[in-house]
Order: C-alpha cells, then structure tokens, then sequence
C-alpha cells in the first residue's frame, strides 16, 4: 500500500489563491476569508516562499 506524501495540490492552491486575494484586496492578513484556510497558514507560506524565491517565480511572467 503506498503512502501519499506531503499536502494535496488543492491544499496548495487554495494557499496561493488566499496570497493572491490578499495581494489583489490590499486588505491586512487577519481580513483575508476563512474559506483560504487560517490567515497564519497563508502568511507563514508567503514569508516561506517570499524568502526563498519560490513567489516571484511564481509570480514571474515569463
């Protein structure tokens, strides 16, 4: 029997669009809707990704 590793895609994306919105809002983190999951989820994968240059590659239009 295999095991799954690590979150599921939708996990991840739902992650990305709650970065998004708030980026697109300009509203604080605390405001961003539940339904993204929890504001200090998204913030700490944000600071994650800002950091290690995972977001502007993601965010590159190239």
């Amino acid at each position: 029997m295999l095991q799954s590793r690590g979150r599921h895609v939708r996990d991840v994306r739902q992650v990305f669009e709650g970065i998004a919105y708030e980026h697109r809002a300009d509203v604080p983190w605390r405001e961003i809707p539940t339904v993204f999951g929890p504001w200090q989820t998204l913030y700490a994968k944000y600071a994650r990704w800002r950091e290690d240059g995972t977001w502007t590659k993601l965010t590159s239009a190239t």
